[in-house]
């Protein structure tokens, strides 16, 4: 892997490397970052489909519907969730390394509900 996952002296939870050692923070804590990944694997269990979308087609996401899970802390990677939908949006690898075909995003709809996850 091309680059370090690492917590500031705050709590902050991100990832640094590239050629100039860049700090991107992905989560405003590590509780949050473990909210994450318990919310992925969660929502894949339960959700009647799963979409994985990058680079471009991220743009084409309509978040406007939905509001930002807290729990997961987000900064530059987060959670958006509306009854029968849940979204994950990955922008910090994009942001470390001005990719922005690095951009990705997964969409889990159907039996999604925040009480059950």
């Amino acid at each position: 892997m091309p680059y370090s996952f690492l917590i500031s002296s705050d709590g902050t939870f991100g990832v640094a490397g590239g050629a100039d050692g860049r700090w991107v923070p992905l989560h405003g804590s590590i509780d949050g970052w473990v909210e994450s990944l318990a919310m992925a694997c969660a929502a894949m269990d339960v959700a009647d489909t799963v979409t994985r979308l990058s680079g471009e087609a991220v743009d084409s996401l309509d978040l406007s519907s939905m509001q930002p899970v807290g729990s997961v802390d987000g900064i530059t990677n987060g959670w958006w969730y509306r009854p029968g939908m849940l979204v994950a949006l990955y922008a910090g690898e994009s942001e470390l390394f001005g990719r922005s075909s690095y951009r990705s995003a997964v969409t889990n709809s159907g039996n999604i509900d925040m009480q059950r996850l």
